[in-house]
């Protein structure tokens, strides 16, 4: 885009950091992209547990946390209109070009009550619909009937959309997600160093499955261990799962790490287990291959985009629990076997991902429905 000024873009997610989810990281290295290229930036989202509503600002992003969700959960209708206020101030502070949504949320539907049809709106989708909402499909609909374009993050997410959606089919292209490669070369494999499950402790990661798997052939390998990284409603539950299952000394409940943390557990271990019962396409894959770690996972949807099953990974059907058992033992049981497909996934992630060729991909979408607006408008 050299010559010419580039776009302001509004952000809007469902959450963003210090709450630590793929999409939310995904998010920050997308927003410090367009920034390193000139572009000015915003974000709305919605607060959570760790952060209360408000202007904030995040690696020198303004943020604006609506509390707009709190406030239509108590039926105040006053503060709703506050927070709608609040929403188009913000917004016509930074006069965005065009506003970029990833997902449906509350912070998006009050957007579009106070700034509908002012600006083109861009959506990501971030998951596979159908096996994540089921018939709850009614958010994602409004979503993509207002924008002047989607975009889906892998072409499972893109082909479940359009066969969600079908009118969307001619507004529809994929921009596969990416990462920032972390600093330095990849480490040796440690002897002992442990498996990996990094997520939400929640029932669509499967780290249910990643226990009961682990459970299974930690007696072959007695020095293993699981580490499971992350927050969330199951984490008591998957404590008991492995207490139960004889292993609850070997299985370390993490907790939350700090983003950038996340590259160097990877680098201190075997491998990446994701048991995910469905993706979109999850940037901790990507994530793991920088660090030259393979990837051990079920093969839903997003993961087989992700993974080559044999080169840069291990695959086995959703919901397989012995195999994911059997792919486990094979990288726990050779060094070498884990090390040679972790440097085939780096291979593979430096010839095919980065995070400026995905924005490369967003800003001809930007131009594009930019373009478009003008058009219309005059």
């Amino acid at each position: 885009m050299s010559g010419e000024r580039r776009p302001r873009v509004l952000f809007i997610t469902p959450a963003y950091l210090p709450w630590l989810g793929g999409l939310e990281v995904l998010a920050s290295q997308l927003l410090a992209e367009l920034q390193r290229r000139g572009s000015e930036v915003g974000l709305i989202t919605c607060p959570h547990a760790a952060v209360d509503a408000g202007l904030d600002e995040v690696n020198g992003v303004p943020v604006l946390r609506t509390g707009a969700q709190e406030a239509l959960a108590r039926n105040d209708g006053a503060a709703v209109l506050r927070r709608a206020v609040e929403i188009g101030r913000f917004t016509r502070d930074l006069a965005p070009d065009v506003v970029h949504t990833h997902d449906g949320s509350t912070a998006l539907w009050m957007y579009l009550r106070t700034e509908r049809h002012k600006r083109p709106l861009v959506a990501t989708v971030h998951n596979v619909m159908s096996a994540h909402l089921g018939d709850e499909l009614a958010p994602v609909a409004a979503m993509v009937a207002e924008a002047s374009w989607v975009t889906g993050v892998s072409q499972d997410v893109v082909d479940d959309t359009a066969a969600l959606f079908p009118d969307v089919a001619d507004r529809l292209s994929l921009v596969r997600n990416a990462v920032q490669a972390p600093p330095g070369e990849p480490q040796p494999i440690a002897a002992h160093a442990p498996l990996i499950c990094v997520g939400r402790l929640v029932p669509q990661k499967g780290f249910d499955m990643a226990i009961a798997a682990f459970a299974s052939v930690a007696p072959a390998f007695p020095w293993a261990r699981l580490q499971i990284v992350g927050t969330g409603p199951d984490r008591d539950d998957l404590v008991a799962q492995a207490q139960a299952l004889g292993v609850g000394d070997r299985v370390e409940l993490v907790g939350r790490v700090e983003p950038h943390r996340v590259p160097e557990l990877l680098a201190q271990a075997r491998a990446l287990v994701m048991p995910s019962r469905y993706e979109g396409l999850p940037l901790v894959s990507l994530e793991a291959a920088w660090s030259a770690r393979a990837v051990v996972a079920m093969a839903g949807p997003g993961l087989a985009e992700a993974v080559v099953d044999g080169v840069t990974g291990l695959l086995v059907p959703p919901g397989d629990v012995p195999g994911l058992a059997a792919a486990m033992a094979e990288v726990l049981g050779s060094t070498a076997r884990a090390s040679a497909l972790g440097r085939a996934a780096r291979a593979r992630v430096e010839q095919e991902w980065s995070i400026g060729a995905t924005v490369d991909q967003y800003e001809a979408v930007y131009r594009r429905v930019v373009a478009g607006h003008r058009a219309e408008a005059s």
